[in-house]
């Protein structure tokens, strides 16, 4: 607890209906991660300008998502340009399975906030999931020109949208960029030989299917 927050607790035992207070340790709370206090105090206080905000992103937080998506609406009802809360909002939907309720979230807050590098991967990911490979890759590409580190999942996920969308060549040059930093994983070379098959490249797929052989000749799916 801050100090800030041991002095307003004393106020507010000393006056538990004192608007200032309340509000204050309402963003105090929130502030420290204390959610559910958080909640309390934001009850106490509806007329708070930041009480539904506070709302829905300490109910999602406490993974109550079905609250969470209540009070985030209201909150960007009443500051549509919140992209903190448009965010929040766009990963409730996710946890309620929801995705196109999800992008649509996602893509005010990066609207809002270009430089999210973070964010910009996460909507690429989502429409990655929905199979929109090229959409998935614009937001890979503004994840990385963003700082986004181009970790090992960051290259698998980039490489299978560029193999998907149709760009084989590309891909499998990317792919091979993460087969350098983990050679000889048979999981990978699996998943890029079905991923060229799925797309027709079959002589590009016959090559992976090799490799597999050559490392275990006797994978009975392989042949």
């Amino acid at each position: 607890i801050t100090e800030a927050q041991g002095d307003f607790n004393k106020a507010y035992e000393l006056d538990p209906k004192n608007k200032e207070v309340i509000s204050q340790l309402t963003t105090l709370t929130f502030d420290n991660r204390q959610f559910q206090k958080a909640i309390d105090f934001a009850q106490k206080c509806s007329s708070c300008e930041n009480a539904s905000r506070v709302l829905g992103m300490s109910y999602y937080n406490l993974e109550d998502y079905g609250k969470a998506e209540k009070y985030l609406k209201e909150a960007l009802a009443k500051n549509d340009k919140d992209a903190e809360a448009a965010y929040t909002l766009g990963r409730t939907y996710l946890e309620l399975e929801d995705e196109q309720s999800a992008i649509a979230q996602f893509q005010k807050a990066v609207e809002s906030e270009p430089t999210r590098s973070q964010w910009l991967y996460e909507l690429g990911l989502i429409y990655y999931n929905q199979n929109d490979f090229k959409n998935s890759l614009k937001y890979f590409d503004l994840a990385a020109a963003n700082g986004y580190n181009k970790t090992n999942d960051f290259y698998e996920n980039y490489g299978f949208a560029q193999v998907y969308s149709g760009d084989s060549e590309n891909g499998i040059k990317t792919l091979n960029i993460l087969m350098e930093r983990k050679p000889n994983n048979k999981e990978l070379l699996n998943n890029i030989a079905h991923a060229l098959y799925d797309t027709k490249k079959y002589n590009e797929a016959l090559d992976y299917f090799t490799k597999i052989l050559n490392l275990n000749p006797n994978d009975a799916t392989t042949l």
